[in-house]
């Protein structure tokens, strides 16, 4: 995982190399913030190539002309006001050119933006001069971020989640706007509060969260719900009819879940799964143990 990395006189860097992060964690971690974007044209973006060189640069004026800068320079912004030292977008962390990174990339990016300390929403279709004004004109729910595919899991898996419009203007928390939110994705509060609540929802009604969702790449709708359903798949893309390489990767990836859920769903005792397990309270614990010993006597 490469950061963008700030500095107090305003230059910026890309990390040399992958900083240690890992889906596990760690104690010596740098607080870091995250992206959240829809990508703007060919051409407009950061790549990483661009920075690739670790070379300390600023934004310059004529930079803004290119939408990605203007990203840049709003996570820069946020960074200059909350003491973030480390930011990541997609865009340019990525070398998308490494297939092997990409892979790991997509396979890592739910756990990528839930250890995010904040995550930054970035609503370039939104125009308002006040949070309100942005939920009264509806420019909010209308956003085409709700339409994505990839903002699916970066809606759910920060525990902290602000919304700007493309002024910078702050419009809400996802706690602040959960009511709008919920009646905006059908996504129940439970889900959208605590995302290790994922696995109490059947893998049905999870999938229910991507109506009306799309994605620029078929296999995608598939790929995002990878951190949804917290399993790792390899990414195959290939030429061909949109509506045969979306099904195919959905087959992969519920062929992933259904294997998930037969290793977890270990017979025990009496037809007992792991997870029926876990939910005993701890009075009927010293019951349990009896049970076994008469079962194995």
């Amino acid at each position: 995982m490469r950061l963008i990395q700030f500095f107090d006189n305003g230059d910026y860097c890309l990390t040399s190399r992958p900083s240690e992060i890992s889906p596990e964690p760690l104690d010596d971690k740098p607080f870091y913030g995250i992206l959240s974007h829809r990508w703007g044209p060919a051409g407009d973006e950061i790549t990483y190539q661009e920075l690739m060189d670790g070379k300390r640069r600023s934004i310059r004026e004529s930079d803004l002309a290119r939408v990605g800068f203007r990203k840049l320079q709003f996570c820069q912004q946020r960074a200059a006001k909350e003491g973030l030292r480390y930011f990541w977008i997609d865009t340019c962390c990525i070398n998308k050119q490494d297939q092997s990174e990409l892979s790991y990339a997509l396979n890592s990016m739910f756990h990528w933006y839930k250890q995010a300390l904040r995550c930054y929403v970035y609503m370039s279709d939104v125009a308002c001069t006040t949070g309100g004004e942005a939920i009264q004109n509806m420019t909010f729910e209308n956003s085409q971020w709700f339409k994505r595919g990839w903002t699916l899991q970066e809606l759910i898996a920060p525990t902290s989640i602000v919304f700007y419009s493309r002024e910078g203007t702050y419009v809400g928390s996802k706690r602040s706007l959960e009511k709008e939110i919920h009646q905006i994705t059908k996504i129940p509060a439970k889900a959208l509060r605590d995302s290790s609540s994922l696995s109490t929802f059947s893998a049905e009604e999870r999938f229910k969260w991507t109506h009306g969702r799309k994605t620029t790449r078929p296999e995608d709708m598939a790929y995002c719900l990878l951190g949804i359903y917290d399993v790792w798949m390899t990414l195959i893309y290939a030429d061909g009819d949109w509506y045969t390489l979306e099904s195919r990767a959905i087959e992969r990836l519920k062929s992933e879940i259904k294997d998930k859920r037969g290793k977890e769903e270990v017979v025990v005792i009496g037809g007992a799964s792991w997870s029926d397990l876990s939910a005993i309270s701890d009075h009927r614990l010293p019951e349990l143990d009896q049970d076994i010993r008469e079962y194995t006597a």
